[in-house]
């Protein structure tokens, strides 16, 4: 969510990044009266999505425990080799569901390809080591949920 206005006064900021608002002094990505996004005014301060432009304001993944997400992330991939789930646990579903797919697909692409090149013996002995390209992949995606839970993603470019 871009931050175009302080969360507390409705002020306009200076710019997207600004960690202070300059005329009231709180932390402007904290939605207690106005959207952050678009300034509405909120009709309460437990609101959860700007009724005016949709943008989110409770449970992002800035309010979720990184350490957590990663352990998510973790146990998925151990267990159901599906470490996007972590993207759950900080409301990006839309992410979550694109990586899960996208994690799935590189580790059915790798299994073709062993089973395609276990025609011959040497091709058995030269593949082994392609099955460290998904597991490389599940745990740069294991160190992403736990970027974006501090709110600095290395896979930045899909959107909620």
């Amino acid at each position: 969510m871009e931050v175009n206005f302080c969360g507390a006064c409705g002020a306009p900021l200076p710019s997207k990044s600004a960690k202070m608002c300059v005329k009231c002094g709180s932390d402007p990505r904290i939605s207690e009266n106005y959207c952050p996004s678009c300034g509405e005014k909120l009709k309460s301060k437990g609101a959860i999505m700007c009724i005016k432009c949709g943008a989110p304001l409770g449970g992002s993944s800035a309010d979720k425990d990184p350490t957590i997400a990663a352990l998510i992330s973790v146990i998925c991939m151990l267990f159901l080799g599906a470490p996007a789930v972590g993207y759950f646990y900080l409301g990006k579903v839309k992410k979550g569901i694109i990586l899960l797919l996208a994690g799935w697909a590189v580790w059915i692409g790798v299994i073709v390809v062993y089973i395609v090149m276990t025609f011959t013996i040497i091709g058995a002995v030269i593949c082994l080591p392609i099955f460290l390209v998904p597991l490389i992949v599940d745990l740069a995606l294991v160190y992403d949920v736990y970027l974006d839970a501090l709110g600095k993603p290395m896979i930045a470019g899909i959107r909620e």
